[in-house]
């Protein structure tokens, strides 16, 4: 029999939580394993289908568990996600037009394409590796890699596919980095290389 309940508790860094059915106060453990058709990293609050089952020490565990919105919201790209892969894709176009107009240094254009590779290799890698349960990148690297300036590749691969783009912690420090690395190129790129240079002279 599949019962209905809703995901109160969702440790995302584990990949496992527990399912409170409707009506009851119940908790019933959940493991990443047991979702179908999972499109995008469960969240708390979402509700779900599941069947009861037992785990290998006999302890009761959902089974056979289905977000009621994976196949409503998940199958297509919203307008959100789709301004989010454009800007990250604008943001590297940007790098290369100053890169090649010499206002933009080496260092840093390569910096932002190479992190960006690097991140979208990462979020496959973590994607993958919770949907098996194995180890996890950890999210302070990600987010150093954005801070370096991997955070286009960083966004367009949260969109593509559809990891930690729901999970606001991460999200608020992701976006953070985001704005840290903005004014620090900006303020490089508008006189603080020439400072620095005037700096190591003055020494």
């Amino acid at each position: 029999m599949r019962l209905q309940g809703r995901l109160t508790e969702w440790r995302d860094d584990q990949g496992f939580g527990f399912i409170t059915p409707h009506g009851s106060t119940s908790k019933v453990f959940v493991h990443i394993k047991s979702f179908e058709g999972l499109a995008g990293r469960p969240s708390p609050g979402e509700i779900a289908t599941f069947s009861v089952g037992k785990d290998a020490r006999g302890r009761p565990c959902a089974q056979r568990v289905r977000l009621v919105r994976t196949d409503v919201r998940e199958g297509r790209t919203s307008p959100a996600r789709a301004l989010q892969l454009v800007a990250a894709a604008g943001t590297l176009s940007i790098v290369v037009v100053l890169w090649k107009s010499s206002r933009l240094p080496d260092a840093i254009a390569g910096a932002y394409v190479l992190f960006s590779i690097v991140s979208i290799v990462m979020y496959a890698l973590d994607k993958s590796a919770a949907r098996r349960g194995t180890w996890r990148v950890q999210e302070s690297t990600l987010q150093l890699l954005s801070l370096a300036g991997g955070w286009p590749g960083a966004l367009a691969a949260q969109q593509l596919f559809r990891h930690k783009s729901r999970k606001q912690a991460f999200q608020t420090v992701f976006w953070t980095c985001v704005v840290l690395n903005v004014v620090a190129v900006s303020w490089l790129v508008m006189g603080g290389m020439a400072w620095l240079s005037t700096v190591d002279t003055a020494r």
